[in-house]
């Protein structure tokens, strides 16, 4: 009896030990994940927040326009520790000023799990915003790096991260680009060259905004077919005045995209097919093709049901001559100039619900060819309407809607 209390009372201690020991450890466990939290988010804010704000400038003196509010750095910091896969959720220990701008060298104070976090906004325009360059490759009395090995990019207004603006000399970048940018605006305008090594690879799949990303890159024409862009909700003027570009870029995932405006804008050589574009969320379309000397792709199963602005669309587009016709345009309202001096275009568009368009001003301006009877329009919401039809030879009063006869000068 004694023997086997005692190995009850053995046992039991045992038992004791082994659950003590493992409540040490899973607190160990839990305290060392909750430090190795905190860890990562003190880098991601070192690496990716501080001295990456930029002021602009006015004049002769700065503005702080581009610096967020304490909420939307607070966002936007949330979501890129989500983004690293770091399970955290940040608060400000004071939270009555949220609307207030960040300050420079200020002292930010935010709390995980009643771990205090005091995090520095840095210095604005640091050396961080800048692009490094490769120092060897650098004519310093030219001032014409050619290649970046580091890339810079800053916190916008918006709490998103947008790439600096390249030199237009540069014609290698790292094939990788920071998991934090969101925004490839204006990166390469003027750029001189063919090919800019390292952006073929590049990961584009958090990028929302390209808009001028190759604004007057007259030279430009590298294969970039395979980037991801289905997030990208703006290509406006992204290859305008580019006089060399002419890739397929034909499936590219453009199902967000909400602005093209301008986006093929005085092309030269661009004449690709584009007909599997969604285009289901497009709103703007003024001048995406406007002087575009070359385009003349399939466009016409285009989904254009939210388009309001079709303004200038094809004007000067002089090879352009695609049926249109299933276009549906009750959601536009501002055609105007949409197809003068297109020389070439002479489409059936008779059926296009034009009920809600505002203005035609010069739309068929010098379109030569252009002899569609169009009487039956719908123009009631129509105001301006001057030169509808100046100048285009084969048109007569007889094809244009009644209100716009005897007035078209």
């Amino acid at each position: 009896m004694k023997i086997t209390r005692k190995i009850v009372f053995l046992m039991g201690s045992l038992f004791f030990c082994i659950a003590s020991g493992a409540t040490i450890l899973g607190v160990h466990f839990i305290k060392k994940n909750h430090n190795n939290k905190i860890e990562k988010i003190k880098n991601i804010w070192e690496e990716e927040y501080k001295g990456r704000f930029k002021l602009k400038y006015h004049l002769d003196h700065s503005v702080r326009d581009n610096i967020p509010t304490k909420e939307t750095l607070l966002n936007s910091f949330n979501n890129l520790i989500k983004k690293n896969n770091v399970d955290a959720q940040l608060k400000y220990i004071e939270d009555n000023n949220l609307q207030d701008i960040v300050k420079e060298q200020e002292n930010l104070k935010f709390i995980y799990k009643n771990t205090i976090l005091n995090l520095n906004v840095g210095k604005f325009d640091s050396e961080k915003i800048k692009h490094e360059h490769r120092e060897k490759d650098i004519d310093f009395r030219k001032n014409n790096p050619k290649q970046v090995v580091k890339i810079g990019y800053f916190l916008r207004k918006d709490g998103t991260f947008e790439i600096s603006k390249f030199d237009e000399n540069i014609d290698t970048v790292p094939n990788k680009l920071p998991i934090a940018i969101n925004s490839l605006k204006n990166a390469f305008n003027f750029n001189i060259n063919e090919t800019i090594n390292g952006i073929e690879t590049w990961d584009t799949s958090n990028i929302t905004d390209m808009s001028s990303m190759f604004w007057r890159a007259e030279n430009f024409n590298q294969d970039i077919s395979n980037w991801n862009t289905s997030n990208v909700r703006n290509m406006s003027d992204m290859f305008f005045k580019n006089e060399n570009f002419n890739q397929n870029i034909g499936k590219w995932n453009t199902s967000n995209v909400t602005n093209m405006g301008n986006m093929f804008s005085n092309t030269t050589k661009f004449n690709q097919d584009l007909s599997n574009w969604n285009t289901s969320n497009v709103t703007s379309m003024s001048q995406m093709f406007y002087l575009a000397r070359s385009f003349n792709g399939s466009v016409g199963n285009w989904n254009t049901s939210k388009v309001q602005s079709m303004s200038f669309m094809f004007r000067g587009a002089e090879p352009f001559n695609q049926d249109i016709s299933n276009w549906n345009t009750s959601n536009v309202r501002n055609m105007e100039f949409m197809f003068a001096g297109a020389l070439s275009f002479n489409q059936d568009i008779s059926n296009w619900n034009t009920s809600n368009v505002r203005t035609m001003e010069k739309m068929f301006e010098e379109a030569k060819k252009f002899d569609q009877n169009l009487s039956n329009w719908d123009v009631k919401k129509v105001e301006e309407f001057s030169g509808f039809i100046r100048d285009a030879e084969k048109m007569n009063e007889n094809k244009i809607p009644e209100k716009f006869r005897k007035k078209d000068k």
